[in-house]
């Protein structure tokens, strides 16, 4: 069974295509994180509609995450008049706002409409949990329960270790992997883990990838997938 997330690119930070992806749940467009490659192809595949209310979940500020988040967020603003909701943990969420000029006020002193929400909350069953990238960010990935499908989502993480407990039959887990370790996940070193997990779950689906034929070789004969950009 494929899984449920669609996505608009599964490179690294130094790819073509940023990692970023999308879910649709009763007209809420769910986006998990807009970095500088992102906001072009939202409208490259028509993505952007008034018909939708859109969520931006921001693992982490990153420019291969929030790059284009802004543009995103002035986009909604004075195309369709309606702000984008940013759930986050980030503490920097809204001085990264103000720096890219997408301040809530900025232009307009009296807007009728806010730029942006900010919140923890959500429309959803979302928990973040915290993990370990880079030690002058704070990092998070998260699980997500939509309906009967449950979702746990590493963002950038250099360690499995956080996610394990949220991982169990009925989960997708999507999960970045590198060739290289050191800030990201050693696809090599985790490769057991990973092979039990995708037995055991509804699917594994590699992400946020460095070097996409060594992975596939790494994973050939096993049940963990790539994760696949739409065309």
């Amino acid at each position: 069974m494929a899984g449920i997330l669609k996505f608009l690119g599964t490179d690294s930070g130094f790819g073509k295509n940023n990692t970023s992806a999308w879910l649709m749940y009763n007209k809420r467009f769910i986006l998990i994180d807009c970095g500088y490659t992102v906001f072009p192809k939202l409208q490259e595949h028509n993505l952007l509609s008034v018909d939708y209310d859109y969520d931006v979940i921001i693992t982490h500020l990153h420019s291969d995450h929030v790059g284009s988040l802004g543009q995103l967020a002035a986009y909604m603003y004075y195309t369709y008049k309606k702000p984008i909701n940013i759930i986050s943990n980030c503490e920097n969420l809204d001085l990264l706002m103000s720096c890219v000029g997408t301040a809530k006020d900025f232009c307009d002193s009296n807007p009728q409409y806010p730029r942006y929400m900010y919140t923890r909350n959500n429309n959803y069953d979302l928990k973040f949990i915290k993990t370990e990238h880079v030690h002058d960010l704070d990092c998070y990935g998260f699980v997500l329960q939509i309906e009967n499908r449950r979702i746990v989502y590493t963002g950038d993480s250099r360690t499995i270790e956080p996610f394990l407990e949220y991982v169990s039959p009925d989960t997708e887990f999507y999960i970045e992997a590198s060739t290289h370790g050191d800030v990201h996940l050693d696809i090599y070193k985790n490769l057991d883990t990973l092979k039990y997990i995708a037995d055991n779950s509804a699917g594994v689906y590699l992400m946020h990838l460095d070097d996409r034929k060594k992975i596939f070789k790494a994973i050939e004969g096993t049940n963990i997938k790539l994760a696949e950009a739409i065309e």
